[in-house]
């Protein structure tokens, strides 16, 4: 079969960096960001969250091809911010949002267990 390996959709090969920034040379305050072994989970949250900053103009991502899980995410920005620093902090608030949501949850999983809301197996 020509599919390859499953773990290969997920491990990055050694010495090849998990993410590439290239700069757009027709473009000011633009790059692309290649991220290795990702799918469109990453792409659409950190679009999103790149979205919500006043200082990005575009934030577009795409994966060039269904075998290749590999994921680009293209950013373009006012002159005040890089595209690098939009890119760091959207993921830096979506780190964020991701310690609420865990924090919520374990609160709510230790109130459920007080209540016996939790059955032991």
């Amino acid at each position: 079969m020509n599919a390859p390996e499953r773990i290969e959709t997920v491990r990055v090969p050694p010495g090849v960096p998990r993410v590439r920034m290239r700069l757009d040379e027709k473009m000011n305050n633009a790059a692309t960001f290649e991220c290795m072994r990702e799918d469109h989970t990453l792409g659409h949250l950190v679009r999103m969250e790149c979205l919500r900053d006043p200082d990005v103009r575009f934030c577009g991502y795409q994966i060039e091809h269904p075998l290749k899980h590999d994921v680009m995410i293209k950013v373009q920005t006012t002159k005040r911010s890089t595209p690098a620093t939009a890119v760091e902090h959207a993921c830096e608030r979506l780190a964020g949002e991701y310690r609420a949501m865990a924090r919520s949850f374990q609160f709510a999983l230790e109130r459920a267990g007080e209540a016996g809301g939790m059955e032991e197996r």
